[in-house]
């Protein structure tokens, strides 16, 4: 059985990986779920399971090495596309005044 979420949340999850994508310029990473913050490189996932409010939740893992990684936090996408918790480059990768996401994603 598969899980749902809401558009507007799947299209604040495809804003922050657009802006992953935006912070792995000229590294070896290549996965939309990496990130690089403050020379740091994390990943996340989704919990791909309903969520009561028709959002998205998932945790961040930090690198430990090549081969490693420990839990380094959670996020969460409310049903209406609003990042509610999760790291700044979650939270800033909708600008609202613009209605843009990173890289032009549009979050209409």
């Amino acid at each position: 059985m598969g899980w749902s979420h809401t558009a507007a949340a799947g299209r604040t999850l495809a804003a922050i990986e657009a802006a992953c994508t935006a912070t792995r310029k000229g590294t070896k990473y290549t996965s939309t779920n990496v990130f690089i913050e403050r020379g740091v490189v994390y990943f996340h996932e989704v919990e791909m399971k309903d969520q009561d409010d028709d959002g998205i939740r998932g945790e961040i893992f930090e690198f430990v090495g090549d081969t490693m990684a420990h839990e380094a936090g959670h996020f969460h996408i409310d049903g209406d596309g609003k990042v509610l918790s999760g790291p700044d480059l979650f939270k800033q990768a909708v600008r609202r005044k613009t209605g843009k996401g990173w890289m032009g994603a549009s979050l209409a």
